[in-house]
């Protein structure tokens, strides 16, 4: 979804709200909370202007280009360890 520019939600379990967070590309919930999760698609349904705010924000990020800079800054990580 984050590929095709369409905002997502994650649980906070794991790698993936660190993605989420890192390009702002959408909306972590409680893991293994249906309430919580229930509120953040309530808050997708009756914002839509968040939708389209999280699709614009997060097309700097998929460029070709920016994928680069990512692989590159893990790489110089990886070399520093």
């Amino acid at each position: 979804a984050i590929a095709c520019g369409v905002p997502v939600l994650v649980p906070n379990a794991g790698g993936l709200p660190d993605i989420v967070k890192k390009h702002n590309a959408g909306i972590v919930f409680e893991f293994n909370d249906a309430e919580s999760l229930a509120e953040r698609m309530q808050e997708f349904t009756e914002e839509p202007h968040l939708v389209e705010q999280l699709s614009r924000s997060m097309l700097p990020v998929l460029s070709l280009e920016a994928h680069c800079r990512d692989l590159e800054e893990i790489y110089r990580s990886l070399a520093k360890k």
